[in-house]
């Protein structure tokens, strides 16, 4: 269908949304707008068919449930979520040059919770969207079709942390990963899956929001770093403030400036001790590398 103005809106209300002909429509039609790369008309001619649906169900007064025949209607709250990830995600970036980045929007508007994540997580006034959505692309094209929903979450925080260079606190010797002086987004991503494929994780990060990941991923260190506090750091998820009392308190550092490391890693804290902000990097940053963050909370 060529989707111009002269258009007919989608069925979005009432019976009309659920007949068969309908369904099977909608579903033609992300084939054929995915096929052609066709994402901005498809996006504004969600935005008039929500507009017409809008005026077809009388609201509720002026309270807070106004809208709530709306969002009741499943076709409605589907199509505004579509709306939405299409105006928020700029899908040219990763469509125009082939079939896959069409595909990726075509598996992403079939299934509302990943859209509802990503409208939870991404930040338009923050967040460098074409990065965020390249990076969001490459995570799901590298991750096996079966393991996709799984780790969509994950990739979701990746993204949304990593649209901008991120500095490693000591840089890693190890070539596995591809790291540097920068934690590499793919990298991140592929280490956490590995791990909770493996069951290493503490807390399995697909268990997680996007939302918690995001408090996760972040983790200042290298993977050097991460494969030690798998290896070495044996806590329960609930106990894991233990963490903070294992590393002794260092009076010099605190008085005399003292610096006892010879590189400051998780294995040189222990030994040596440290200071409250020693003792907070510690407990904090081995949490994340276990899938578990204990220094924020998220409404």
């Amino acid at each position: 269908a060529k989707l111009d103005e002269k258009a007919p809106e989608l069925a979005l209300v009432g019976m009309d949304a659920t007949k068969r002909d309908v369904v099977a429509f909608d579903k033609q039609l992300i084939i054929d707008v995915a096929r052609e790369g066709a994402w901005d008309p498809y996006r504004l001619h969600l935005q008039r068919s929500l507009t017409a649906a809008y005026k077809k169900l009388p609201t509720d007064g002026n309270g807070r449930n106004r809208f709530q025949a709306l969002w009741e209607q499943p076709s409605f709250y589907q199509a505004f979520l579509r709306w939405r990830v299409l105006t928020l995600l700029p899908s040219e970036l990763i469509t125009k040059d082939g079939y896959e980045g069409g595909m990726f929007f075509t598996w992403l508007l079939e299934r509302n919770e990943i859209m509802e994540e990503i409208l939870l997580t991404i930040n338009p006034q923050k967040d460098d969207l074409p990065q965020v959505t390249k990076l969001l692309f490459d995570a799901w094209q590298s991750t096996a079709e079966t393991q996709r929903e799984k780790y969509i979450n994950l990739a979701i925080a990746c993204a949304v942390v990593f649209d901008r260079d991120q500095a490693i606190t000591t840089p890693s010797e190890d070539e596995k990963y591809g790291e540097s002086t920068t934690i590499k987004p793919l990298a991140r991503y592929r280490w956490y899956m590995e791990k909770n494929e493996a069951g290493k994780l503490t807390a399995p990060v697909h268990h997680s929001s996007a939302r918690d990941l995001v408090w996760v991923v972040c983790a200042p260190v290298s993977t050097k770093e991460l494969d030690w506090a798998i290896a070495k750091m044996n806590i329960s998820r609930r106990n894991w403030g233990n963490a903070y009392g294992m590393i002794e308190y260092l009076m010099e550092r605190a008085v005399n400036g003292l610096n006892p490391y010879k590189e400051y890693t998780f294995a040189e804290i222990l030994k040596e001790g440290g200071i409250c902000g020693d003792q907070s990097y510690f407990c904090v940053n081995t949490a994340r590398a276990h899938g578990k963050d204990i220094e924020h909370t998220r409404g």
